[in-house]
């Protein structure tokens, strides 16, 4: 219980400004489509055969349908995952302890704070986990956007981003995930806040 806690501050030190959530780069549902001009046809991101070349593609290109997102990919029950993630697509609208709560709703927290819900079930805490990620995906996206990161270096980091994901829905144990999130930290760009 205490590592998992560990690795919410640690992803909660990575976070340090809200964002809104845009679609994605990572597959699911389309919130706000990228609007590209297309000088030739775009390619179908689904086609490309690795989660980096999806994502860089999603980057450059936008998304302008529902996909099935990345880390749910792997899983053996798929619709669950989209499911949870279509469900947490409202809070990304949301603000500081307005979309904190919308997060622990949808998880369906029994506990206040994370830290008295880790004590009792795990899971919606890892899962809480993955909603934070996701914050992290979204920051990256506005600094491709911005230009303030290539195409390339944001796919990068969303991936590794992506990697965590799927090992918090495989239950991987918390000192690999800890580990991951330690090393996505000093990757990190300084620029993006």
């Amino acid at each position: 219980m205490k590592r998992i806690v560990t690795i919410l501050l640690v992803v909660l030190l990575l976070l340090s400004a809200v964002a809104f959530a845009k679609g994605g780069s990572s597959g699911g549902t389309v919130v706000k489509p990228k609007v590209v001009e297309p000088a030739a046809p775009t390619p179908d991101c689904e086609s490309f055969a690795t989660v980096k070349e999806r994502v860089k593609c999603r980057l450059t290109q936008g998304q302008e349908k529902e996909t099935t997102p990345e880390p749910c990919r792997v899983l053996p029950v798929a619709a669950t995952c989209v499911k949870y993630y279509r469900d947490s697509v409202p809070c990304y609208e949301k603000k500081g302890t307005q979309k904190d709560q919308c997060f622990k709703d949808v998880l369906q927290f029994s506990k206040k704070s994370v830290k008295e819900q880790a004590k009792i079930n795990a899971w919606p805490v890892r899962n809480y986990i993955l909603l934070l990620l996701y914050d992290l995906e979204e920051r990256v996206e506005d600094a491709v956007d911005d230009k303030t990161l290539s195409a390339d270096e944001g796919a990068q980091l969303i991936t590794d981003i992506i990697a965590i994901k799927i090992k918090l829905f495989e239950k991987a144990p918390a000192s690999e995930i800890k580990a991951d999130i330690a090393t996505l930290k000093k990757q990190w760009p300084s620029d993006i806040k």
